[in-house]
């Protein structure tokens, strides 16, 4: 539960403001009318989705330690101008805080709404908050609105020299192209159905464009389309992870010494930052077949991991450190992460997570030797993010990513061989290539410390069959190391190691 009485206060904000001077102004800040919250103000907030990154809102989180009188709370949400652009109150809701395990408050904007004075807030009972994704397509292109620089034109979707003008304008023109055609492009899809002729099995039938298993039976006539396998498909990942921020101190190395609040892939930390690689697949038939069918290879997937943080960042709560082994954990909720292939997300998956990090080596030789690190996450289920409307043949991948999963939920596990701290960063606004992420994070700091945490090599799993029996291989830890775990972790003091 979360510590010191505190409640988690969420600032949901659906809506862009349309003057820039008061949306630009980041991050938002909590600032409460009475005390004795007031006596904390102004209460930073994180954001923690982004609508720039597909989310349906930009949500803004932090803590806030009570305890909450038996009263009328209120509170503004301001920019850093000193902007107020939200007003909310809780009657009597919170009062009902101390008796929930982890209070969560839900401040939503309402723009037509809020000139009317505070609006009231929710408050729930939840440890974990899900950011929701924006599947809108508005003009029906396949390409989603918030990765569409053109979402009420269908017949155009880029604009890769940032002009104002679609990709699909002739050199010297000052129209677009009549019917979406180019000068270069003829027409590949004979039958209209969505499935380009080079990879259509049936080139001028619209109700057929595959025959995956290659028994000469379109597969929408096929009773058994796909490949024979056995449902437990697994694939590995090589990650490089960015941590961001300082949190508490790794006080068994010296007060010099901090672990991260976040952990993301570098492609939510700079503009042009590569996402994990998959460098290989097993037991997986359906999807190879899908995506040499579509002239790919796994080189072309890769995953990026949105940024984790460590909540409230309490000892014995979200980590602990036993002076025994050497072992610190860390225990985080909410790790999204999202398959694509080139730049179209697949399906995303959010598990908690759980890790370990072995000091042993570097404490006996004084920091000469590596930290490794290993662990899991929860199963989770698979959810697609492609486009109800997108070609026929970005949907059969997903299909077959599900058939050679077997239907089931997913998870992953990792380990470290090297040192996993191999390069230090300060992150400050001179940099014009950092994300909007962590640009709002460092807005109110002027700068952000960071580390590289290199060759982490993850395994996607699928879950176990009902007769207990894991149905894909799985990377585990040395033995020695699950002979400490074994006496180390116990049910009652580390709540997330069955999950």
């Amino acid at each position: 539960m979360w510590t010191n009485n505190s409640a988690h206060f969420l600032y949901v904000k659906p809506d862009t403001i349309a003057n820039s001077n008061i949306e630009n102004a980041k991050p938002y800040q909590i600032e409460f009318v009475a005390n004795p919250m007031a006596q904390q103000n102004p209460v930073i907030l994180t954001q923690i989705c982004d609508k720039g990154q597909g989310h349906v809102a930009d949500v803004w989180s932090a803590f806030v330690l009570g305890p909450f009188p038996y009263d009328i709370i209120s509170w503004h949400i301001y920019n850093t101008n000193g902007q107020s652009i939200g007003m909310f109150v809780s009657r009597d809701n919170l009062t009902q805080s101390s008796n929930m395990t982890f209070p969560t408050v839900i401040s939503t904007q309402d723009t037509e709404n809020q000139s009317s004075g505070h609006l009231e807030a929710e408050v729930i009972d939840s440890q974990y908050y899900t950011c929701e994704f924006d599947y809108t397509d508005t003009d029906g292109d396949g390409v989603l609105d918030w990765m569409d620089a053109f979402p009420d034109d269908e017949c155009a979707t880029t604009d890769t020299d940032g002009d104002g003008l679609p990709d699909n304008i002739l050199d010297g023109a000052n129209d677009p192209i009549p019917n979406c055609q180019t000068n270069l492009i003829e027409d590949d899809d004979d039958d209209g159905d969505t499935c380009p002729d080079n990879m259509d099995w049936a080139p001028l039938n619209s109700t057929e464009c595959f025959d995956t298993d290659g028994d000469g039976i379109g597969d929408n006539g096929d009773p058994t389309p796909w490949i024979s396998n056995g449902g437990n498909g697994t694939f590995t990942m090589n990650y490089t992870m960015i941590g961001i921020d300082t949190c508490h101190t790794l006080y068994w190395l010296g007060q010099n010494y901090n672990a991260y609040c976040y952990s993301t892939s570098p492609d939510m930390v700079w503009n042009d930052g590569p996402r994990a690689e998959v460098f290989s697949q097993e037991h997986m038939p359906n999807v190879d077949a899908v995506l040499a069918l579509m002239g790919y290879t796994i080189d072309d997937l890769s995953v990026s991991t949105y940024p984790v943080n460590l909540g409230t960042d309490t000892e014995n709560v979200e980590w602990g450190y036993d002076d025994s082994t050497y072992i610190e954990w860390r225990a985080l909720s909410s790790n999204l992460s999202i398959l694509y292939l080139d730049d179209q997300p697949l399906f995303s998956m959010n598990a908690s997570l759980m890790l370990y990090l072995d000091y042993s080596d570097t404490i006996s030789s004084w920091g000469a030797d590596p930290v490794t690190m290993w662990g899991n996450s929860s199963f989770s289920p698979i959810t697609s993010m492609i486009p109800v409307n997108a070609p026929w043949i970005h949907h059969h991948l997903f299909s077959a990513y599900m058939e050679d999963f077997g239907g089931k939920n997913i998870n992953y596990s990792f380990t470290s061989q090297d040192a996993i701290i191999t390069t230090d960063y300060s992150f400050d606004n001179t940099d014009n290539n950092l994300t909007g992420w962590l640009t709002s994070l460092i807005a109110n700091e002027g700068s952000v410390l960071g580390g590289l945490f290199d060759s982490v090599v993850s395994e996607v799993n699928v879950e176990p069959s009902q007769n207990g029996i894991t149905m894909s291989k799985t990377i585990q830890p040395t033995e020695n190391k699950m002979a400490v775990l074994s006496e180390r972790i116990k049910e009652d003091e580390d709540p997330y190691f069955n999950e």
